[in-house]
């Protein structure tokens, strides 16, 4: 076989270990989605427990520094996550900006902080999340113009 493509697949028993729990929290989620109707403090709980599948999904080994940032007229905050002390730091220091989704109404950098400082760990780079404003509370795209 010359290739990775050529290569044949490997189907094993542990090919999907632990996924039975995961698909079990999302279905319960389904259901109390669907419970919640239109109460948007309710689905932006339910936001970030979608995100809460599984402890070791959200054991990422860091803790992150919160600071304010400048925006618009007042400041914001900010989770600062540090590489983690076993990374081999880039020569010139790498900074990453995740803006969390959520459609402007529901998430947080919490919420987000596994995915985030696993991104900010691949890149080697110190990761910034902003805790934007959401919206109905902010008009539509605040969020986004406010820095």
């Amino acid at each position: 076989m010359d290739s990775h493509a050529d290569a044949p697949l490997q189907n094993t028993d542990d090919a999907h270990a632990g996924l039975a729990p995961v698909i079990a929290h999302l279905k319960h989620i389904k259901a109390l989605t669907l419970r919640t109707g239109t109460d948007l403090g309710a689905k932006r709980t339910l936001l970030n427990a979608y995100f809460a599948a599984d402890a070791r999904i959200l054991d990422t080994g860091v803790t992150p520094t919160l600071l304010m940032v400048p925006g618009g007229a007042d400041e914001r905050l900010c989770e600062v996550i540090e590489l983690p002390a076993a990374s081999e730091a880039p020569a010139k220091p790498r900074r990453l900006l995740y803006l969390h989704g959520g459609s402007w109404i529901a998430g947080s950098p919490a919420g987000h902080r596994p995915l985030a400082s696993r991104l900010g760990a691949a890149v080697r780079s110190q990761t910034y999340t902003l805790d934007y404003r959401l919206a109905p509370e902010a008009a539509f795209l605040r969020g986004l113009t406010m820095y």
